[in-house]
């Protein structure tokens, strides 16, 4: 089976149409923290990795019954700005687990805000 790390918009709080369409396909694992950064862009945030300890990012652990589907789902929504890669996940008990990722590719300029704790719910529930 495979693994989806979702960070951002495609987090259950969400009401996204894209992980709607295939949401029967995902089965919830549970939290996790990738090595990494994100920043706010506006509608929705960047992630780029990172391999500086102190750089978390949390998110959400699916597990996927369909890969094909759900990725060529996502990967339509996610568009040209993110670039669908495999990376090292950990699990809230300490597991580690090979997870899908979508990170920015784009370079980001020096005014684009990063989001400190790299947690983008309570990102947008304090800013909001």
């Amino acid at each position: 089976m495979e693994h989806l790390f979702v960070y951002g918009t495609l987090l259950s709080h969400f009401n996204n149409n894209a992980l709607n369409a295939v949401a029967e396909l995902m089965q919830y694992e549970g939290q996790g923290k990738l090595k990494g950064r994100i920043f706010d862009l506006g509608a929705y945030p960047a992630l780029i990795t990172s391999a500086d300890e102190k750089d978390d990012v949390q998110g959400e652990v699916y597990q996927l019954a369909s890969t094909n589907k759900v990725l060529a789902t996502l990967d339509e929504y996610e568009g040209d700005e993110y670039r669908r890669e495999l990376h090292i996940v950990r699990l809230e008990g300490g597991k580690q687990i090979r997870c899908w990722v979508y990170v920015y590719k784009p370079l980001l300029d020096n005014n684009v805000i990063q989001i400190i704790g790299g947690d983008y719910l309570a990102y947008i529930r304090n800013k909001g």
